[in-house]
């Protein structure tokens, strides 16, 4: 539903309701949405939402069952309840100059009921880990010259618990830590007749996350490990050549260009000696998780039809 109370001013809202026959509790969700637009003046423009999102489980999580498991692997969990996420944002957007685009976007969500992996239950459960999520981008589009655009932009992220959970006492990495709090990405490109040139610089901060730990033996054990995630800075690169009226192009893309190794999902070597009994010998030694990722060159070619 759209409504216009005045010429510069637009006000949307729906709404939308889902009825779930394999969740037990609250099998009925209703995901409402409203949204306010104002431009005072040309070329510049805010934007106010809230909303209400959700995720319902899938089968895995609430509904598969393993014969002759299933007493002792449930791993589905029919208690299970949808996902909830609220979310309220803010966004401004402007033309500052002839050559200079900017966009500036606000937001602050509340997550309520994750569903993950308990490795203690041995089965999966709205886990308690609530958490208040915000932070915000803003992203900057710049023409320089006829055949040169450049870009920028910076994200912020951070996360306040609201489960009740203490994370100090194991192995459980707090939503304030989970996440990098930073992300920045900055470039050009060069465009003439059928060349195009690309080069940005990506950079992601540290963070913590925590992973199976392949060394625990028994449920009993503490069997996740907290892994620290180094900040990285990548630069990429693409070139391209279109041809044959701009339907065919041919190029080269490179990922990691300064071989800068790093990983992007938690990882680490696995003792292979303390897991095996008796212990195996591997050479090299069993990475477990995220992989270190260096520099990857791709040719690639793409044709339209």
């Amino acid at each position: 539903m759209e409504f216009r109370p005045i010429e510069n001013v637009i006000l949307t809202g729906s709404a939308r309701g889902d009825w779930n026959s394999v969740i037990k509790k609250d099998p009925w969700t209703l995901s409402p949405r409203v949204s306010l637009i104002y431009s005072p003046v040309k070329d510049h423009t805010f934007r106010a939402s809230w909303g209400i999102a959700f995720r319902k489980p899938s089968f895995l999580e609430y509904g598969m069952r393993m014969q002759d498991l299933s007493q002792l692997l449930r791993l589905s969990n029919p208690d299970l309840v949808n996902e909830v996420n609220r979310s309220t944002e803010f966004g401004y957007a402007a033309r500052l100059t002839d050559r200079i685009k900017m966009n500036l976007d606000l937001y602050y969500s509340q997550y309520r009921k994750f569903i993950e992996f308990d490795a203690h239950e041995l089965m999966y459960v709205n886990s308690g880990k609530d958490a208040d999520g915000y932070g915000g981008e803003l992203n900057i589009d710049s023409y320089i010259v006829k055949g040169l655009d450049g870009f920028a932009n910076y994200a912020y992220f951070n996360a306040i618990p609201k489960g009740g959970i203490d994370y100090s006492i194991d192995t459980r990495v707090s939503p304030q830590k989970a996440y990098p709090h930073h992300k920045v990405n900055a470039g050009f490109r060069v465009k003439h007749e059928g060349l195009t040139f690309n080069l940005w610089a990506h950079y992601v901060s540290s963070f913590w996350r925590e992973i199976v730990d392949p060394n625990a033996t028994a449920v009993t054990q503490q069997i996740t490990k907290q892994v620290f995630m180094k900040d990285y800075i990548l630069l990429n690169a693409k070139l391209g050549y279109k041809f044959l009226k701009g339907k065919t192009e041919i190029g080269l893309t490179a990922f990691n260009l300064l071989n800068n190794k790093h990983r992007e999902f938690p990882g680490f070597v696995w003792d292979t000696e303390s897991v095996y009994n008796p212990p195996r010998s591997r050479t090299p030694p069993e990475s477990f998780g995220g992989q270190e990722l260096g520099m990857k060159l791709l040719g690639f070619i793409a044709i339209e039809f």
